[in-house]
């Protein structure tokens, strides 16, 4: 016979190689979606920073930024609410002050609640008097700006 077609035993072999191999890449898959959602929250939150920066100088009023878990809010001296945004991972809450001259006071750095042994590669910002940038901490303290 001459027919053109798989086996069930060629079928049966080809879904249990599919099934070992989806297992050993489902841990890795997950590891690397919870690195990149940290790194892409820590960026979330640095861009609101500089567009807070960036109004406060534009606009000649004094702003203040709020972290509070997994929201962080962006409001003018009144007190009215100029942008805000959720994330995923958790930050430590914090109060940044932004002067009408774009300078930052009142706060320290942004730092995850948990430190997972993920190493991405910004999990914090550092902040100070005259910027903010992009960092990593290993112990959920210090913020060691790249």
């Amino acid at each position: 016979m001459n027919k053109k077609g798989i086996t069930l035993i060629e079928l049966m072999v080809t879904i249990t190689v599919m099934a070992v191999l989806i297992a050993i890449a489902i841990p890795s898959f997950n590891k690397w979606l919870s690195k990149y959602q940290i790194e892409a929250d820590t960026k979330d939150i640095y861009a609101l920073i500089q567009d807070a920066r960036a109004k406060a100088f534009s606009q000649k009023e004094d702003i203040t930024i709020v972290v509070n878990a997994n929201t962080t809010t962006v409001k003018k001296s009144d007190g009215s609410v100029i942008s805000s945004i959720s994330t995923k991972t958790s930050f430590k809450s914090n109060t940044i002050n932004i002067t009408k001259r774009g300078i930052i006071s009142g706060g320290s750095s942004i730092l995850p609640t948990t430190v997972s042994g993920l190493n991405p590669q910004y999990n914090c910002i550092a902040i100070s008097d005259l910027r903010a940038r992009l960092g990593y901490s290993s112990d959920g303290s210090n913020c060691n700006a790249k």
